[in-house]
């Protein structure tokens, strides 16, 4: 049997000043706009939830809510259809952390944008046509969660009552409350008194004694690590434990989503089970006694696939494992072409790479070719890029895909996970008033901003598979300020975290079925000699400053692992030699020059940086060519696949670049336009060779040739 599941995990932003919760990454919607950009808000409960396959071949759930009340957008229509993404359906399951997060526990008041014709659920379209089929506005700020008589909102610290939640949206939309009857609905009223779900008596409860280990881990399948809840009145029959909320830092609680399977063992005087993972520091409440809990501290998170595979009579809770996924060790990221010519988006994004890399030697690298994928699916690259589709209100996303298949022979669990695909996306800046601060420099305290560096390390920790902890500092805390930099690791928590995931998923032993196609066996762990990512390029340019006088530079970042730079000459493109080696200068953001005396009228020029264990990096060629006073920098990009030539002074009249391969064939033949300084002329389809171009600038012919090596 073949499983796939795929886990997109995302960040949360709140701001208080503002707080950008590092879940779902978003930037704070007022309720105002929320209300206004919502066709229908509800008040219900779901009552049922089918997953279902959309035509784009992700999972959905359908989630049917049974409607107490229609605060915008009346209906007659008792029940309706709510969409969120993720869920099992077969062999196939997508998780999204966080989805709508929609259970079949808590009331709910969610904000609907209209009937999704797109990625509807077709069956049910046919079955039921009448009931739309809607998604919430803004993510997961399109929600309040009803909990021992308050509802709460993601971005707001301080809980409503539905008396006064009913009233501001209506004070916004100009609308009054209505039941599906079309009469009026009352909100409740809050009262303070302790909610009691359980039917045991309070007199029979005398105490919570504690709970141990504590503080506990979260999210992990270790005997070890489950938690023992000590007391008396627990009831003989396992009842409901709930765990502070990681997700929004405790202020709701949250179950197992699998308890027949978590919980281990129920006494009246004891209860054993499995952390969940989304469990935070903060209190237990056993049997939704608001008087009976405990306090507990969770350590650090690890993410889970519950999941019932094969073998298990239900959905049990399994860990996933990082391998070899490309060959080299672990996985190779590839800059979207997009997100590449950012640079100090780059920079910012490989110092977050490193400070993984260098700590918890998880073997996450980059590719020096970028890629044209800017979509988060499981396709076999993992693409960073900007992403202008995300949805209102969120500032990015990182997403992991697994596959798993069964062995039929392990006791702990028969089904074997591996993470199989990663995608990171952020938004496109500026947002809402926002943008990002890339650094290096720190962030301004409750600027307008967001730390790009501290986003980035917090999503490459979840595809590293941590979850979120409730830790103020941290970098896996579920929340940053925005102003702010989280760029450390925590010794305790996601270093621990981190370490302890490397542990397990880098012993082959503890792998029970044959690897897939594709990956040769763990994820090799790096060291503390080969931990530092190649030194990244900003930028290497050049131009003519004098007859014969080339001047050649180059910026850099991440220094930590240079041995320095070769620059090598060419007359034709194809032969280089060395003429110069240029000592590291060490630390970030480092300028090189070099002047160069040449009199050919063209020249090329290839900078090799070396690592200090001797690995050579090749940039791409840069040509300056000098010719009736008006010279030209021209070089090949192998990750976009283009020419770029930058002209000293403007081309004078509309002119003409022609390509020659080598039988003399026109391959390219484009238009430039008078005024023009620069030019990119695509060849992407053209094969590896050197071409002569022919270019004609204020009267002259400019003509020479250039290699293009679509791979170095």
């Amino acid at each position: 049997m073949r499983l796939f599941l795929i886990v997109i995990i995302s960040l949360i932003n709140i701001i208080k000043p503002s707080l950008t919760f590092s879940q779902c990454m978003m930037y704070p919607l007022s309720l105002s706009k929320r209300v206004v950009n919502a066709r229908t808000i509800i008040q219900g409960k779901v009552i049922e939830s089918t997953p279902y396959l959309s035509a784009s071949g992700q999972i959905y759930t359908s989630n049917l809510v049974q409607v107490n009340a229609y605060l915008k957008g009346y209906s007659h229509l008792k029940k309706i259809f709510v969409i969120s993404e993720g869920g099992v359906l077969e062999s196939f399951a997508q998780t999204v952390h966080p989805s709508l997060d929609l259970d079949m526990q808590h009331e709910v008041i969610l904000l609907l944008i209209g009937d999704n014709t797109t990625i509807d659920n077709k069956q049910f379209r046919v079955t039921y046509p009448d009931i739309p089929q809607m998604e919430a506005y803004g993510c997961t700020q399109g929600k309040f969660i009803y909990q021992d008589g308050l509802y709460h909102d993601l971005l707001s610290e301080t809980p409503f009552s539905e008396e006064a939640l009913f009233y501001r949206i209506s004070a916004i939309s100009g609308l009054s409350a209505l039941t599906p009857e079309g009469t009026f609905y009352m909100p409740r009223k809050y009262s303070a008194l302790p909610v009691v779900k359980s039917t045991i008596s309070i007199s029979k409860i005398a105490a919570v004694t504690g709970a141990t280990p504590n503080p506990g881990i979260a999210g992990t399948i270790n005997a070890a690590d489950q938690v023992t809840i000590s007391g008396v009145g627990f009831g003989a029959a396992p009842g409901t434990v709930e765990f502070s909320n990681a997700d929004d830092g405790g202020a709701t609680m949250i179950f197992s989503p699998v308890p027949t399977t978590d919980i281990i063992s129920w006494s009246d005087v004891q209860i054993v089970m499995k952390v969940p993972r989304q469990a935070g520091t903060g209190s237990i409440k056993i049997n939704g006694n608001a008087g009976f809990t405990t306090a507990y501290a969770v350590t650090y998170s690890h993410l889970e696939i519950n999941n019932i595979g094969a073998g298990f009579a239900s959905s049990t809770r399994q860990r996933f494992y990082l391998v070899n996924k490309d060959g080299l060790g672990g996985y190779t990221f590839q800059y979207n072409t997009t997100f590449a010519a950012n640079l100090p988006a780059v920079a910012a994004f490989e110092r977050a790479l490193a400070t993984w890399r260098c700590n918890t030697f998880v073997n996450f690298s980059v590719s020096a070719t970028n890629t044209a994928t800017a979509s988060a699916a499981n396709d076999g690259v993992n693409a960073i890029f900007f992403d202008a589709t995300l949805p209102a209100g969120v500032l990015g996303q990182a997403l992991s895909s697994y596959s798993g298949a069964s062995s039929g022979g392990c006791t702990l669990q028969n089904t074997e996970w591996y993470t199989a695909d990663i995608d990171v996306r952020f938004s496109n800046p500026p947002f809402a008033g926002y943008t990002w601060n890339y650094g290096p420099g720190t962030s301004v305290a409750f600027a307008t901003t967001y730390d790009f560096e501290s986003v980035a390390l917090h999503e490459l920790g979840h595809a590293h598979g941590l979850g979120h902890i409730i830790a103020p500092g941290t970098v896996m805390h579920y929340a940053l300020l925005n102003g702010a930099d989280a760029r450390t690791l925590n010794a305790g928590a996601d270093l621990a975290g981190g370490l302890a995931k490397m542990a397990y998923t880098t012993v082959a032993a503890n792998y029970c079925i044959k690897y897939p196609a594709g990956v040769t066996g763990p994820i090799i762990a790096l060291t503390g000699g080969n931990c530092a990512l190649p030194v990244s390029l900003l930028s290497f340019t050049g131009k003519r400053i004098g007859a014969n006088h080339n001047l050649l530079e180059w910026e850099t970042d991440l220094e930590t692992n240079n041995g320095g730079f070769e620059l090598q000459r060419s007359n034709d493109g194809l032969n280089f030699y060395t003429i110069a080696n240029i000592g590291p200068k060490g630390g970030s953001r480092r300028s090189y020059s070099y002047d160069d005396y040449s009199d050919e009228s063209t020249v090329y020029y290839k900078l090799i940086q070396i690592d200090l264990n001797g690995v050579k990096t090749s940039f791409p060629v840069v040509m300056i060519e000098n010719v009736g006073g008006n010279s030209v920098l021209m070089f090949f990009d192998p990750g976009d696949k283009v020419i770029n030539a930058t002209f000293s002074k403007a081309i004078d009249v509309d002119s003409e670049w022609i390509l020659y391969n080598v039988t003399g064939q026109i391959v390219r033949r484009e238009k430039i336009q008078k005024d023009s300084y620069q030019k990119i002329l695509f060849v992407g389809d053209l094969s590896s060779g050197v071409y002569t171009y022919f270019i004609s600038s204020n009267g002259v012919s400019l003509r020479g040739k250039m290699p293009v090596q679509q791979a170095w």
